[in-house]
């Protein structure tokens, strides 16, 4: 039985708004992610290394329903809200999504494409390295059949941003995928990734939805809901083997059901149409890599989650401020007499009513007179002298850290840099924003997306993909490849597998552009008429002399 692991210890600290404590962030120790560090699971069959860690500490874990989860480094549902908090952060999390997957997709060929088996032959390639048009067409049908129907409410475009704002906002993303009767996905559902928590051991997941009728249900991994059952290379016994893209096909007839209760997680014997209707679905899980965990995933704007906290601490200042007409806090210190229990009320409710409710109204107060002292009343400011430049310097400077952390310069995010403009700085920072943030993470993405396509539907050579390029990459990418191809490096069927077109015959052909064209093949001969031009003696000599060895002709 295993032990239970000791809670981690964290202080919590917050913004009061009047009775609400509106914003809670938990502070794990240092030695917190030390530890985290340490822990090991492979999940590969036939590791040795331990499935818990090989240090002091221990991951906190939880247990609902009987299923045993990992909690995350930070309340994921707090970190969400951030993006209520402060607009920079929005935004910069809106155009990350819009710039990794909000921007048009194609449907790629995962090899080159040609028209008949004779078309191959006369290229002289390897059949491995191509695919028939039918047969990739026929992909693309499927794919795109897909597609328009894996959500009726948002769209596929839909679900993967809702999915993209996670995975940029929370730190991880998850999608439910929904399988059909032929053992095939046919819906995708986005989950909240505050919601999500992760097995331990990534025996699956589980949503934790307390205030609804479910308070949790279990989820398989993605691509473990169905395949065959063979020997391991392994263990040598047969088991079940998750479906294989590379091996198998939806159309063999040995594929199984590897169904579990959404319940309770335990494994459900038989694969009847109810069972398979109330089993577990999966998730495909997408977390942004970080070296502190080896569950989830961290979003960029922790590392600047202290500008987020004192811009809401700035905004919600300078709102209680001007909802009291400017007037700053007050100490009423009265000398030489006592208070009446009517006044002091009086005073309170000046303070806290007339001063909101109307701008600049005279405040009356009837003194206690007193015989043998003078009463004095002093208004004395509490609030140290508010400088507003002081405040924007320090937003704006909090504006750039968030702006830092998550890569995204200011040109992005529409904040004008009056001391850039007509410097070509915003531009270029556009370039290093795209090649260092934006190019990364869609590959990143669309390997996701061949991994959901390939073990969910069988697809191994169509594939989604993102466009990279505006108008501008794509006028400097014509100019790259036209010079690869003039200097012989490139040939015309490599720009066209590179623009993921098909290949043409003749198009095998490299040659370098001078005066004429000449072919790469041809330089041999060319070469040796040269050298044996420049080695002719006749070649050589001066003009009007004759080699020694020679006679001239009279």
């Amino acid at each position: 039985m295993d032990q239970e692991e000791p809670k981690i210890e964290g202080t919590i600290f917050s913004i009061e708004m009047g009775n609400e404590t509106r914003y809670q962030f938990a502070e794990s120790p240092s030695s917190f992610a030390s530890n985290q560090k340490l822990q090991v699971q492979k999940g590969i069959s036939g590791s040795q290394q331990s499935e818990e860690e090989i240090g002091t500490g221990n991951i906190h874990s939880m247990t609902t329903g009987g299923l045993r989860y990992i909690e995350p480094p930070y309340h994921p549902q707090q970190i969400a809200d951030l993006l209520e908090t402060d607009e920079t952060h929005f935004r910069a999390v809106k155009a990350k999504m819009a710039d990794i997957v909000g921007k048009p997709y194609t449907i790629k060929s995962a090899k080159r494409t040609v028209n008949s088996p004779e078309e191959l032959a006369s290229l002289d390639i390897d059949e491995e390295d191509y695919i028939l048009t039918k047969d990739y067409r026929k992909e693309v049908r499927q794919l795109e059949n897909f597609i328009e129907g894996c959500n009726p409410q948002v769209g596929f475009l839909g679900t993967l941003q809702c999915a993209a704002m996670d995975f940029e906002a929370v730190g991880w993303a998850a999608i439910e995928v929904i399988r059909s009767l032929d053992m095939k996905i046919a819906r995708l559902v986005h989950i909240p990734a505050a919601r999500v928590r992760v097995i331990k051991g990534h025996k699956g997941f589980v949503e934790l939805a307390e205030s609804t009728d479910v308070p949790y249900r279990f989820y398989q991994n993605f691509g473990e809901k169905v395949g065959k059952r063979r020997r391991s290379i392994i263990t040598g016994r047969v088991e079940f083997d998750p479906f294989d893209p590379n091996k198998d096909s939806y159309s063999d007839g040995d594929l199984v059901w590897n169904l579990f209760d959404k319940k309770t997680g335990e494994k459900l014997k038989g694969s009847s149409i109810e069972r398979i209707n109330s089993a577990a679905n999966e998730i495909l899980f997408i977390p942004k890599v970080h070296p502190n965990t080896i569950y989830y995933g961290y979003t960029d704007a922790y590392a600047a989650l202290s500008s987020i906290i004192i811009n809401a601490y700035i905004r919600d200042y300078q709102a209680q401020f001007f909802q009291n007409n400017a007037v700053p806090r007050y100490a009423v210190i009265v000398t030489g007499g006592m208070l009446s229990d009517e006044l002091r009320k009086a005073l309170i409710d000046y303070f806290q009513k007339e001063v909101k409710g109307q701008a600049h109204k005279t405040l009356v107060m009837c003194l206690p007179s007193s015989p043998n002292k003078e009463i004095e009343v002093e208004f004395k400011q509490l609030d140290a002298t508010h400088k507003e430049a002081d405040f924007l310097e320090t937003h704006r400077n909090n504006q750039k850290n968030i702006q830092v952390a998550h890569g995204t310069p200011p040109a992005i995010l529409g904040v004008a840099e009056h001391s850039e403009l007509g410097s070509g700085k915003g531009l270029s920072q556009a370039e290093l924003y795209k090649d260092r943030i934006v190019f990364p993470t869609q590959y990143f993405w669309q390997e996701k997306l061949y991994q959901l396509t390939s073990k969910g539907l069988g697809l191994v050579n169509a594939y989604i993909g993102f466009s990279p390029f505006d108008v501008r990459d794509r006028y400097n990418h014509m100019q790259v490849l036209t010079g690869l191809v003039d200097r012989g490096i490139y040939n015309v069927n490599d720009c066209l597998e590179e623009l993921d077109r098909p290949p043409v015959i003749g198009g095998d052909v490299n040659f370098i552009r001078g005066d004429k064209f000449i072919k790469i093949s041809e330089m041999t001969s060319l070469d040796s008429t040269v050298s044996t031009k420049d080695n002719d003696p006749r070649n050589n000599s001066p003009e009007g002399e004759t080699p020694d060895n020679q006679v001239s002709e009279a």
